[in-house]
């Protein structure tokens, strides 16, 4: 029986063999973003990203992927029956380098592969591992290219003294605090060092208030040191001089100097007295200041010193003398029933005292003393005393003599005389055997 069991055994063991179906195993494709790392299943190596891992029983698995200047990564895969096919998608993080740049002098331009990233001193902690091409660059300074390899998080210390491109100027003056250009550029006043002077040909402009411009070429090479010192030229100084009214007489430091306008073409800096003189007018002195270089202009206002003469006289035609001299005479008005004159004015006069005569032909002359003032008219009404001077005599038929004045001729051609003050008689013409007129006198 026991042998019979055996064999029974035996034969189904053996047919469950013959009879068995394969077992289908699993699969996984494994992808990475970016592609081509090393893929590791349960720490054996498999091919680099993206692959599949084939042949893979029902259980649980550990999958890494490593790529260079990225953090390794490492996921749980877990297959829980036969023939199961899975996808796993890598998303891999990437490393950066740690880098400090310093530069001497500081603020210089920081560009990597052709962005720029700021200037130093920096730390650039967004750098990938890699390969990299660092220029340096400043205004002033000569670029400068340094290579960079970032293989781990190692800190990376870059130290570079840039060269530089340019000159310094150092420049004074005489006088001091005159204006400096470079290139049309200012720069300051003198004394001054500027620094920072492109290579090559360089303007300077030396300036100052009445003193001529003082302008040079230099051409500079890096690094020089050119020295400029300048001995300013003085403009010349003028002074003009004007008045109102016109042509007063110009005195400076109480020299004749002409009559305004007075110019004068090379005076020194320095304080003047100037004296304008005019007739009528009070005399104005002023001291003036010229400094170097200016063209001073200054103008006198002189102001009046007269007054203003008024006569009106009886008769009219009287002839009027200020102090001798003759101003003209008074005319008739326009009444002609009056002898009362039309009013002359004499003006101009000055202020002060003055002797006025009247004159006129058969009347007394007669003065009087007045006194002007400045700006004021004053008013003079002259009434001369008439003389009795006989010029002619009249002798009658009767053999009678008349002496008088001839006063007119009749229509009849008699002679009107005045025989007395204010007594005129009449001749008829066949009344008259003569008629003489006085020595000296004429109708």
């Amino acid at each position: 029986m026991s042998k019979f069991i055996k064999l029974l055994s035996f034969m189904l063991v053996c047919g469950n063999v013959l009879f068995a179906q394969p077992v289908e195993k699993c699969q996984l494709h494994v992808k990475t973003s970016p592609e081509g790392a090393i893929i590791k299943c349960n720490g054996e190596l498999q091919e680099v990203s993206p692959t599949t891992i084939k042949d893979l029983k029902m259980g649980d698995y550990i999958v890494s992927a490593s790529l260079k200047g990225y953090k390794p990564v490492c996921q749980n895969v877990s297959f829980d029956s036969e023939g199961r096919r899975a996808a796993l998608e890598i998303e891999l993080e990437p490393l950066f380098g740690l880098v400090l740049l310093k530069t001497v002098p500081a603020g210089v331009e920081i560009e990597i592969n052709g962005k720029t990233y700021g200037v130093t001193p920096i730390i650039l902690d967004s750098l990938r591992f890699g390969e990299y091409e660092v220029v340096l660059k400043k205004s002033g300074f000569d670029n400068q290219t340094v290579p960079l390899v970032i293989n781990n998080r190692r800190p990376i210390l870059i130290e570079k003294i840039l060269a530089s491109d340019t000159a310094t100027l150092i420049i004074s003056s005489d006088p001091s605090y005159a204006s400096v250009t470079v290139n049309g550029i200012p720069k300051g006043t003198t004394p001054c060092t500027l620094q920072g002077i492109p290579k090559g040909e360089s303007r300077i402009e030396i300036e100052s208030d009445s003193y001529e411009k003082f302008s040079t070429l230099v051409t500079l090479q890096p690094n020089q040191e050119e020295v400029i010192d300048v001995i300013l030229k003085a403009l010349p100084s003028s002074l003009e001089i004007t008045s109102q009214p016109r042509s007063a007489r110009i005195y400076i430091d109480g020299k004749f100097k002409g009559v305004a306008p007075v110019r004068e073409t090379t005076v020194e800096p320095g304080n003047y007295v100037v004296t304008a003189e005019l007739e009528g007018y009070e005399p104005l002195e002023q001291t003036i200041t010229v400094n170097q270089g200016e063209d001073c202009q200054e103008e006198f206002r002189l102001e009046s010193n007269t007054g203003f003469l008024e006569i009106i006289s009886a008769p009219s035609g009287v002839k009027v003398l200020v102090d001798g001299k003759d101003c003209g005479a008074t005319k008739a008005g326009q009444d002609d029933s009056t002898e009362i004159s039309a009013p002359l004015i004499i003006d101009s006069l000055l202020a002060g005292e003055h002797v006025v005569t009247f004159t006129k032909s058969k009347f007394y002359p007669a003065s009087q003393s007045i006194i002007i003032e400045k700006g004021e008219k004053t008013k003079i009404q002259k009434n001369l005393k008439r003389k009795f001077e006989p010029d002619c005599t009249v002798t009658t038929t009767d053999g009678l003599s008349y002496k008088g004045e001839f006063a007119e001729t009749t229509a009849g051609g008699g002679k009107v005389l005045e025989t007395a003050p204010g007594i005129f008689k009449t001749f008829e013409s066949q009344d008259i055997s003569k008629f003489e007129l006085l020595e000296n006198f004429e109708l």
